[in-house]
């Protein structure tokens, strides 16, 4: 596997090196092995129903108060059959911060599912790792440490604009869940 300086697995070298068909979850794999590095301990999965979640569309979001690492969040989305959110429009990206200043938690932040990949200025959907987001919300001057902090959240100080995070902060997250 070709790792950069922090450990974490390079996306667009691992898949020069990989000449057959791309495979995302022996990727994602790794990636979790890597990003689950400085973590005590894996979350174990419970497999309870979508409690409390809301709708809008064709999701279903679930808030989760407590408060995890970005990589042990998508590991609980995952567990409860869902992903992390991925606010991919205007219209979902304004419902999710029209119910997070409605809920008024006082909570700091919430990640959602965007990741820097290339330690650039640019984030990505952790589901379409090699496409750049057809929508942002970034907040001005953000992201602001593109080779350290590459994980994406909601923060409550920038009226739930986007920003860039350190993976390794304990913050609630977003699940999301598609109606099928």
């Amino acid at each position: 596997m070709t790792m950069k300086n922090n450990g974490v697995l390079n996306y667009k070298k691992y898949r020069k090196m990989k000449k057959k068909k791309f495979n995302r979850d022996k990727w994602y794999k790794e990636l979790d092995k890597k990003e689950m590095k400085d973590t005590p301990s894996r979350p174990s999965c419970t497999k309870t129903p979508c409690t409390g979640c809301v709708s809008y569309g064709t999701s279903s979001y679930k808030f989760s108060v407590d408060s995890k690492s970005w990589a042990d969040a998508k590991i609980s989305c995952v567990c409860l059959k869902g992903k992390f959110l991925e606010a991919e429009t205007r219209e979902e990206n304004n419902f999710i911060k029209a119910e997070l200043n409605t809920m008024n938690t006082g909570i700091d932040g919430y990640w959602l599912g965007g990741y820097n990949f290339n330690k650039d200025r640019s984030l990505e959907w952790i589901s379409h790792p090699d496409q750049p987001m057809t929508y942002s919300d970034m907040y001005p001057g953000e992201p602001n440490g593109p080779s350290s902090q590459r994980c994406l959240l909601y923060w409550r100080q920038f009226g739930y604009a986007w920003g860039d995070g350190f993976c390794t902060a304990k913050l609630s997250y977003v699940c999301e869940f598609i109606k099928t």
